[in-house]
């Protein structure tokens, strides 16, 4: 199958960034003075970025198409989502009742109702998130594509004055209603301007310089986004960063693009189950204290490398199997 590598190496820079939410959140209350605790805040603010990347990540692939056959792509979409979530949810339950030794799953209905309202775990709410957008996508997928390139700007401008003036006015101790109410999912955002953005700029000759310098603009409003801590600067860096504008398409011989794309293609169970690997190394590791900011940069990889072991070869043993019997089994119902 063919893979983007740009896309490949930002969806698993997007994994490293969720990772540090939950591991450089959880030793936090180990840092020792001003320094260590305003690079803990810089993390923090650059972490926060990582799941609206995946949020725009897949509004961009997602609604670059239009689906006729609904039952198909809701069928395929559930069984991708729900099986590696209902195997994963099964590792937590083992993990809280072997190792945490916390009885809250030893009913078998309360595991069922757990597992229906999102609270295996508290890291799980983007799947019911993504879901509920999947759901929509069909729907979402026509209006877009419905629009012209003239329209669509317009939209997207529009929600940029919007947010853009919420912002401004909050500096004089002011609200703005229509923010609040009309624009106040992030997430959605995310999710529909993944796509818009990218298709306004790719498609357009006169976006071609920031085609050209679309990293270069993404950092540029990632620092400003670290010093303010307005999230209005950290989308638009999410936004530039999705520019690829057609390098890197297709299959890669180089053994670092592979091993990238094996990453990317595991990211969801790596997300599923990170947290559960973060609070494993939480209790057999207890000395944070020493070399602080050494061990806040080295738990990105160490949760990452753990977490992406254990879905290899549950992915590999159950996960994968169970997707491709759901999936022929699905075919076959049509």
């Amino acid at each position: 199958m063919n893979r983007n590598a740009y896309y490949d190496r930002l969806r698993v820079l997007a994994m490293f960034l969720v990772i540090g939410v939950h591991s450089v959140g959880s030793i936090a209350q180990f840092a020792e003075g001003t320094f260590q605790e305003t690079v803990v805040t810089v993390l923090g603010r650059i972490n926060s970025l990582g799941v609206p990347t995946f949020f725009a990540l897949s509004g961009m692939f997602i609604l670059a198409r239009e689906y006729d056959d609904l039952k198909g792509f809701y069928k395929k979409r559930l069984v991708r989502i729900g099986i590696p979530y209902l195997i994963y949810a099964v590792v937590y339950v083992c993990y809280f009742t072997g190792i945490e030794k916390n009885d809250k799953f030893g009913v078998p209905l309360a595991y069922v109702r757990d597992v229906i309202t999102g609270n295996v775990h508290p890291t799980h709410w983007f799947v019911y998130t993504i879901l509920g957008f999947y759901f929509a996508a069909p729907f979402l997928s026509k209006m877009m594509h419905a629009l012209n390139d003239t329209e669509l700007k317009v939209l997207v401008c529009g929600c940029f004055i919007v947010i853009a003036a919420g912002w401004i006015l909050s500096y004089f101790g002011m609200g703005f209603g229509v923010s609040s109410v009309v624009f106040n999912s992030d997430n959605l955002w995310m999710f529909i301007g993944g796509y818009a953005i990218n298709r306004i700029i790719v498609s357009d000759r006169r976006f071609e310089w920031i085609r050209q310098y679309h990293l270069i603009s993404a950092l540029t409003f990632l620092v400003l986004f670290v010093v303010t801590n307005e999230l209005f600067f950290g989308h638009i860096a999410v936004f530039l960063a999705l520019i690829d504008g057609g390098k890197e398409v297709g299959t890669s011989k180089s053994l670092f693009d592979k091993v990238i794309g094996d990453f990317a293609g595991h990211s969801y169970s790596v997300y599923l189950i990170h947290a559960a690997v973060i609070s494993l190394i939480l209790r057999v590791y207890k000395n944070w204290e020493s070399f602080f900011i050494l061990k806040c940069i080295l738990i990105y990889p160490v949760v990452f490398i753990v977490s992406y072991l254990i879905t290899r070869v549950v992915d590999f043993v159950l996960t994968d199997r169970l997707i491709s019997i759901a999936l022929i089994g699905a075919g076959k119902s049509k």
